[in-house]
């Protein structure tokens, strides 16, 4: 897939949330950033969100808030945010409860993109 199509297919996806949330008078769509253990740089490109964000608001309307939270993958918290950013280069590591806590996210609607930043595609083809 190329990254323009793979980019259109996100800026929809948050175009779509943020509808939602302000068919219930929400505010701002919060996006979470995925932390995880082994090594795998789950902090590389800290411009890039910020940047579909600013894009975003400034050329589809969307009211994403620009503050980019950083959320542990065993965290409750991540219910919070309906959409979660994951990225990096290579290892990603998982306790039984992280996996647990991201599989339950996922069954209950939250949407995971994994950005694969050269190396981690075999993690998430597994």
């Amino acid at each position: 897939m190329s990254y323009r199509t793979h980019y259109i297919i996100i800026v929809a996806l948050l175009l779509r949330i943020n509808l939602s949330g302000a068919q219930t008078n929400q505010s701002a769509l919060q996006i979470g950033l995925l932390k995880y253990n082994g090594g795998g740089d789950w902090y590389a490109n800290p411009t890039s969100l910020p940047n579909l964000v600013e894009f975003c608001n400034k050329n589809l309307g969307t009211k994403i808030s620009t503050k980019i939270e950083t959320v542990d993958a065993g965290d409750p918290s991540i219910f919070n945010y309906p959409f979660l950013h994951m990225t990096g280069h290579g290892n990603v590591i998982f306790s039984n409860d992280e996996a647990e806590n991201l599989r339950n996210y996922l069954l209950g609607g939250g949407f995971l993109h994994i950005d694969d930043n050269y190396g981690m595609g075999q993690v998430y083809q597994a």
